[in-house]
């Protein structure tokens, strides 16, 4: 009889390594790892279970080589991985780099060069999707060596069907979309590329109408080989200087399959006639028959540009021509009214996702309708919109499917609203930020039976402790995982210690700018006068300005407390440039901690931080 293999030492002489095993399989990553750190049988244990994993997600546990090395030694079975790449550089390639991977997302990579793309070619040859985020590349070497390496990348990977390259920073480069199209392989179906020029991507794709209407070798240094690859191409999302009619006409005229096309740019500032979009523009994306999801967005992060070349007309051309949209984002076309909006709610019956964004003439009278269409709308976001009232509300609401509803910046939208958003069966993520609610709105909220995963009340300042915890009275709080407190300066000690109270199992809090949440708040979120669920699930806790903090506050943050704690926001605090908190991040390698008033998580500018990491 085969002799079995049991556990002998972590007082699990009694389990089998199967058994063992079974329940392993059952905790997330972190917990592994928490587990192998404890014995060596368990740790035996865990190293069998971790190669039996095909997907792996590293975006919040920042590892470095030696952790990397210990996840993925030995592992044959992982095929999609996303890791957090903000403290690896070229030599941890060889450890992520595995023939066998066929999704790799690799974030932050702001200490890797042009190689990273040569060893990706050489070693992943089953490659299927591909997303990097670079600092911008003059960072990484020349011109030269960023289109050899992409070769390189191109002619090892002959099964690429997604591709996205983000380079980050203020600066539009003129070359990469060339670059990158010239060697891409014609199975690419899914492209995405970041800070690119309107000019440089215009002139590739019509150089290529050329050669494909002619038939004849490239021009201007283009292979005719790019031809081919753009000719399966059905998603295009770029980040580009200008947004133009030239733009729209030569995407439109030649990627003849797109079915998703996604449009951002942030001009330095106010475009002239000729570098701008227009009502023609808007009028060419009728030409996509096969269009399904359409984004165009302006964005004033760099100087307060909108399209002001584009009114209701051009919303009455594209209502016309693209009757099949299912999704429509729209940002910045603040010259088009309710007349323009209206008429491309009625005329998409099969639209499914509406967001506008800086449109400030859209009122409640585009919404009137609404009853009358046959639209069963997923997800409306509507932000900056400050002439939307309840009434809005209570039309949109009529879509009984509604699961997103972000009505930020409506600053018109009060308690009334409240009443119609209660009803919602599905809806799971609600943004109230900048709205005039009062707690009368919170009990009406709380009194539904909203399934609610993620909440912001930020910037509400007639809601207060009484109104947090009338939502918190209902089955809400049973869903909810993520909330924004911030800039509410009724918000005190009082709503933290009823969110440890009720239980609830927080993964994301924000209480940025809340100037009455002293170190009790922090003593109750750590657990330390409850039974604390709370502190064994949040992940990301945004203090930002929190002046009511002391140094008391530290010993908190460290070791048992907050076990699962990876990003923590302690600009403007009396926390920072203390040795404790050195301390704590030498103690807590793990925990990135954000010094420099960012957002939660550190989305934007990673790049440019100087102290991103807690090393």
């Amino acid at each position: 009889m085969e002799k079995k293999t049991r556990i002998t030492d972590c007082g699990f002489e009694k389990l089998s390594l199967a058994v063992i095993q079974e329940i392993l399989l059952k905790l997330d990553l972190e917990s592994l790892c928490a587990a192998a750190s404890t014995c060596r049988s368990l740790y035996s244990a865990v190293c069998q279970v971790l190669r039996s994993f095909d997907t792996i997600d590293l975006s919040e546990a920042i590892p470095d080589k030696k952790v990397l090395n210990y996840l993925l030694s030995g592992n044959v079975s992982v095929k999609n991985l996303t890791i957090n790449c903000s403290r690896l550089d070229d030599s941890a390639t060889y450890i992520f780099a595995l023939s066998h991977l066929k999704e790799l997302v690799l974030q932050k990579c702001s200490n890797f060069s042009h190689k990273l793309f040569v060893e990706l070619g050489q070693h992943c040859p089953n490659l299927r999707l591909l997303s990097v985020e670079l600092a911008y590349y003059r960072r990484l070497g020349a011109l030269q060596n960023y289109k050899s390496s992409l070769k390189k990348l191109f002619d090892g990977c002959h099964y690429l069907e997604s591709l996205c390259i983000k380079f980050e920073g203020a600066q539009f480069d003129p070359c990469i979309f060339e670059v990158t199209a010239s060697f891409m392989p014609m199975t690419v179906k899914y492209l995405h590329l970041q800070q690119v020029t309107e000019r440089d991507t215009r002139q590739s794709l019509q150089s290529w109408g050329i050669q494909r209407i002619a038939a004849v070798p490239g021009q201007n240094g283009i292979p005719f080989s790019m031809g081919v690859s753009f000719q399966s191409i059905q998603s295009l999302t770029l980040v580009v200087d200008h947004i133009t009619d030239n733009l729209l006409s030569s995407i439109t005229q030649n990627l003849l399959l797109l079915v998703n096309l996604d449009l951002r740019d942030a001009p330095l500032g106010e475009p002239f006639l000729r570098h701008d979009l227009t009502n023609s523009g808007v009028q060419s994306l009728g030409s996509c028959n096969y269009l399904r999801h359409l984004s165009l967005s302006r964005s004033r992060v760099n100087y307060p540009a909108f399209f002001r070349r584009v009114n209701d007309m051009g919303m009455f051309l594209m209502a016309e021509g693209c009757k099949n949209m299912e999704s429509i984002k729209l940002g910045g076309f603040y010259r088009v009214t309710d007349a323009g909006f209206s008429a491309l709610i009625h005329a998409c019956k099969n639209l499914r996702t509406f967001e506008l964004y800086n449109t400030f003439h859209l009122s409640d009278l585009a919404f009137h309708d609404l009853l009358a269409t046959s639209l069963s709308l997923v997800s409306v976001r509507l932000i900056s919109c400050c002439l939307i009232t309840s009434e809005s509300v209570e039309h949109i609401t009529l879509c009984e499917d509604l699961e997103v509803l972000d009505l930020t910046g409506c600053k018109s939208v009060a308690d009334d609203g409240m009443r119609a958003i209660s009803k919602l069966k599905k809806l799971n993520t609600l943004s109230l930020s900048g709205a005039d609610i009062t707690d009368t709105g919170m009990s009406i909220l709380g009194g539904g039976n909203v399934p609610l995963v993620s909440l912001s009340l930020r910037g509400c300042k007639r809601v207060t402790d009484h109104g947090v915890a009338l939502l918190l009275g209902g089955s809400t709080k049973k869903t909810l995982r993520k909330l924004d407190f911030g800039y509410m300066p009724a918000i005190s000690d009082k709503t933290i210690k009823m969110l440890t109270k009720v239980g609830l199992e927080i993964v994301e809090l924000c209480i940025r700018n809340c100037f009455a949440v002293t170190d009790m708040s922090i003593a109750a979120l750590a657990g330390n006068d409850c039974e604390g669920v709370v502190r064994g699930t949040l992940r990301r806790l945004d203090l930002y300005n929190c002046k009511g903090l002391s140094l008391v506050s530290l010993q908190w943050l460290k070791k048992p407390y907050f076990p699962r704690l990876r990003w923590l926001g302690l600009a403007s605090t009396a926390l920072l440039g203390t040795r404790e908190l050195d301390k704590i991040t030498e103690e807590r390698p793990y925990l990135n901690i954000c010094r420099t008033g960012c957002e939660v998580g550190c989305r934007d500018q990673w790049q440019s931080h100087e102290n991103l990491l807690c090393e």
